[in-house]
């Protein structure tokens, strides 16, 4: 509990991540593997993967700093070091591989990632970007809203995250009309953000960690849980058509449950080993490269070769991948130590 890093959750980035681009890019194409009735539905909703990883942010960040001072400003600037190069690289290339026009002020609304308040009238340059720029409001508000759910007892997260679940439901009824379209990109999807900082905060607290770490039977059944988590989010969305804009509450849920159950494994348990490997990490690592540069890469890779069959498709994913590492390794990561460093923004 006291690493700084749970090694288990990384790689899982990289499945979103790869998850997300397969429904941008693939899953709708007339392909038999594609169609499979096994899995189709899930793989054309990897939308979903999105309301996972702001679940894990938030997880991540509140097992981070929980119980330590926050500076504020610094926190902002690890925070840019770590999103925004990154942001801007894919941001330059796709404005030079696109084919359309974007006026001034839609360019000057993605530099600053402020698409995110009015997705209708500011057009995606980068399309998967709409979701940094609802991670920096997670990043402005973290530092205020983690001491306040830090001193509740566990009686009280337990309850804040029923009431959670309870007006995310209640949403979905839609009485709040057109203005709710315009501001659910940001009202909607603090929720999961909120459910990883819950789940984050009764994961740090002693007798929460030591319950279902150590008392017997509840350890035991640990791997249970978590396979019962993943089974019932697969069945959800695969086979009962749910999805991110119907069922956001028990996505986020269940997200939250395979999270924490992932965090408490063993280090002698089979599934931490496996998720443990250094590729398999690696290519956790490299998941945020992936996820931002999806987009440029395939506009780059279009004009060589066009998706329409298994092998192309396949090609286009492992030199996404292979881009994303190279990314990660000289661009990534000496960007963020760059600006990481104690100089002012």
């Amino acid at each position: 509990m006291n690493s700084t890093s749970i090694k288990p959750l990384t790689f899982t980035r990289f499945f979103a991540a790869i998850w997300v681009v397969i429904f941008h890019y693939l899953a709708y194409n007339n392909i038999s593997f594609f169609k499979n009735p096994a899995y189709s539905n899930f793989l054309k909703q990897g939308n979903i993967a999105v309301l996972y990883f702001f679940v894990l942010s938030g997880f991540i960040m509140t097992y981070v700093y929980s119980g330590k001072e926050i500076n504020y400003s610094q926190f902002l600037k690890k925070r840019f070091a770590r999103i925004y190069p990154m942001y801007c690289v894919a941001l330059i290339a796709s404005c030079l591989l696109t084919k359309k026009y974007f006026d001034s002020e839609t360019i000057l609304a993605n530099f600053f990632a402020l698409q995110i308040f009015n997705l209708e009238k500011f057009n995606l340059i980068n399309e998967p970007s709409w979701t940094i720029g609802q991670e920096i409001i997670f990043y402005l508000l973290f530092p205020f809203i983690i001491p306040i759910i830090s001193q509740n007892s566990i009686l009280k997260n337990v309850l804040l995250l029923i009431l959670l679940i309870l007006i995310g439901s209640f949403l979905h009824f839609d009485f709040f009309g057109s203005l709710f379209h315009k501001t659910h990109v940001i009202i909607y999807q603090l929720q999961p953000f909120l459910y990883g900082v819950i789940v984050g905060v009764l994961y740090k607290n002693p007798k929460v960690f030591n319950y279902f770490k150590y008392k017997k039977p509840i350890a035991n059944l640990n791997m249970f849980f978590l396979a019962f988590s993943i089974i019932i989010f697969f069945v959800l969305i695969n086979n009962f058509s749910v999805n991110l804009f119907n069922g956001l509450p028990i996505l986020a849920l269940l997200s939250s449950s395979i999270i924490f159950f992932l965090a408490l494994l063993d280090e002698s348990n089979w599934v931490y080993k496996l998720l443990s490997t250094p590729f398999l990490i690696l290519l956790g690592e490299i998941s945020y490269s992936l996820y931002i540069l999806q987009h440029p890469f395939r506009l780059f890779f279009g004009n060589f070769i066009k998706l329409g069959s298994f092998r192309y498709e396949l090609l286009f994913l492992i030199l996404l991948v292979f881009t994303s590492w190279l990314f990660y390794q000289y661009v990534e990561t000496p960007l963020r130590i760059y600006f990481s460093k104690s100089r002012k923004l």
